[in-house]
């Protein structure tokens, strides 16, 4: 089964997130609400997908994703966030993370961004 952290300090949106996925029975999604917990969870989980916010609380999404690209470098990562930041944004593509998604977005768009993402060639969750 493949396995989905999603980092955000929106607890609500990120808790119900996780409980849809994980009742599809096809991801295991697993919630982090700040920059300690997804490294944590990185650590425990090896996620083969992330969504990771760029703003958590007064640390950075980046610092989430600087440790998963040394401890799962394979893994598939998307940013979201809703603050327009040019150079967060181009710095976070440099590190290879695969989108970076403008808030809001929809649930459904949501879905659909990790149903491919999950479904991509280099998912280690696929080899």
């Amino acid at each position: 089964m493949k396995k989905l952290l999603i980092v955000d300090d929106e607890r609500a949106m990120t808790e119900s997130t996780a409980r849809f996925f994980n009742a599809k029975n096809e991801i295991e999604a697993f919630p982090a609400f700040s920059v300690e917990e997804g490294i944590e969870s990185i650590k425990t989980n090896k996620p083969d997908i992330m969504l990771v916010d760029l703003t958590l609380g007064s640390r950075s999404g980046l610092d989430v994703i600087r440790f998963a690209k040394e401890e799962v470098p394979n893994s598939i990562i998307m940013i979201f966030s809703g603050l327009p930041d040019d150079y967060s944004e181009a710095e976070a593509m440099r590190m290879g993370v695969k989108q970076f998604i403008h808030k809001p977005i929809s649930f459904e768009e949501l879905i659909k961004l990790v149903g491919e993402a999950a479904k991509e060639e280099g998912s280690p969750a696929l080899r």
